[in-house]
C-alpha cells in the first residue's frame, strides 16, 4: 500500500515512499524482490536552502578526497571510525559488543585499514561525561564512519549522539550508520518541520545541518531485531572494507541486498523485513573515503629521540621512527 501524501508533501511535490513501513528500496526493485534495479537514496529537504546546504557539504567532502595534500592532518582522519553501543543493560551491551568487534576486525583489515574507537553506554555519569567529551573531540579531529548499534527511535539514540549541532566538524563529515529501531524513518509528518531544525528527525538533523553533522545516514524505518541487523551489517562492512572498496555507498548497499536477498522465495519474514526497511538518507553516489594506493608517511610527530635533547657529550642515543599508512591498506608478506 502506497503511503498517502501529507499536505506538506503535496505542496512541495515530493516523491512518496513505498508501502508501510516506508521503504525507498522497493521504489526501483522488480516486483517480488528486495534488490533495487538502481541504488536509491533520498534527501529529506523541504526547501532550496536545505538542498544547498547538502550540496555544499558534498562538494567539501569530495574536495577533501581529491586534495593532493598527502599529510596526516589532511588525510589521516579519513581512516578514523567511531563505534558506539547502546544496549539497555550489561547483557545487551555484551551481545552488541560481540557484533561490533566483528565489524571492527573487518574494517581494520585490508583494504580499509581503519582506526576504530569503541564506546559503550554506561550508567556511571562520570564515564558518560568522559565518553561524550572524547566523542566530541573525535568529531572535531575528523571521522570517516560512525556506527551505532543499540536502541533508538526516529529522534533518539540510547548513546549520547543525538546532538549533531554540538560537534564542530566542518569539512570532515562522517557517514552515519545506525542499527536500531525506526531511526531511518523521516517520512512521518511533523508540523514543526517547516520551522526548520527543531522539527527534524535525527537523520535530517545530521544530514541537513549546515557545516556540521554527517554526509549520509543509513538506518531502518521500522523495528530492528539484533541478529538480523547483524547479518546485514556484516555483509555491509565486507563490501565497504574490501569487496567493493572505493565504490559508491549505493552500490555497496545494493551488493549487500544481493548477498542476502538474491533468492526472495527462500527468505524468512524477518530477513526480508530488515532488507526492505534499510533506508539511505543522502546521495547514493557518494563514496566513503577511500584510496587508490598505500601511502606511507613519516612526519615530525612520528620521530622521537631519547634523550630528547642530544649533546656532544652523549655517546649514544635512540631514534624511534614510526610510519603511518594514510592510504589503502595492504598485506605485507612476512619473512
Amino acid at each position: 500500500m502506497v503511503n498517502q501524501a501529507s499536505p506538506l508533501a503535496e505542496q512541495l511535490d515530493l516523491v512518496q515512499s513505498y508501502g508501510w513501513p516506508a521503504s525507498d528500496i522497493l521504489l526501483s526493485a522488480p516486483a517480488g524482490t528486495v534488490i533495487p534495479s538502481i541504488p536509491i537514496g533520498r534527501l529529506g529537504a523541504i526547501n532550496g536552502t536545505e538542498v544547498g546546504i547538502y550540496l555544499e557539504k558534498m562538494m567539501q567532502y569530495e574536495q577533501a578526497q581529491q586534495s593532493p595534500s598527502q599529510t596526516i592532518a589532511d588525510k589521516g582522519w579519513m581512516k578514523n571510525m567511531l563505534h558506539t553501543i547502546g544496549g539497555s543493560d550489561s547483557i545487551e551491551n555484551a551481545q552488541f559488543g560481540v557484533y561490533m568487534n566483528g565489524y571492527k576486525n573487518i574494517i581494520q583489515d585490508t583494504l580499509y585499514g581503519a582506526h576504530v574507537e569503541t564506546f559503550s553506554k554506561t550508567s556511571v555519569a562520570t564515564i558518560e561525561q568522559q565518553q561524550s567529551l572524547r566523542i566530541s573531540q573525535l568529531f572535531q579531529e575528523g571521522l570517516s564512519y560512525v556506527k551505532y548499534f543499540g536502541h533508538s527511535s526516529a529522534n533518539e539514540l540510547a548513546m549520547n549522539l543525538k546532538y549533531p549541532e554540538n560537534y564542530q566538524n566542518a569539512g570532515k563529515y562522517p557517514f552515519m550508520h545506525v542499527s536500531g529501531c525506526t531511526v531511518g524513518n523521516f517520512f512521518t509528518f511533523n508540523p514543526n518541520r517547516v520551522n526548520g531544525f527543531s522539527g527534524m528527525s535525527l537523520s535530517e538533523k545530521y544530514v541537513l545541518i549546515n557545516q556540521k553533522g554527517s554526509i549520509g545516514f543509513l538506518g531502518s524505518t521500522h523495528f530492528g531485531i539484533a541478529p538480523f541487523l547483524n547479518f546485514y551489517n556484516t555483509r555491509h562492512y565486507q563490501n565497504i572494507g574490501y569487496n567493493l572498496y572505493g565504490n559508491s555507498i549505493g552500490n555497496q548497499m545494493k551488493a549487500t541486498l544481493q548477498n542476502l536477498g538474491s533468492n526472495p522465495g527462500s527468505l524468512d519474514f524477518y530477513t526480508r523485513m530488515h532488507l526492505e526497511e534499510i533506508n539511505l538518507h543522502g546521495d547514493p553516489a557518494l563514496k566513503i573515503n577511500y584510496f587508490q594506493k598505500p601511502d606511507y608517511v613519516i612526519e615530525d610527530q612520528l620521530v622521537k629521540f631519547t634523550p630528547s635533547i642530544i649533546t656532544v657529550a652523549d655517546q649514544n642515543f635512540k631514534v624511534d621512527v614510526k610510519m603511518m599508512n594514510i592510504g589503502r591498506a595492504i598485506r605485507i608478506p612476512s619473512g
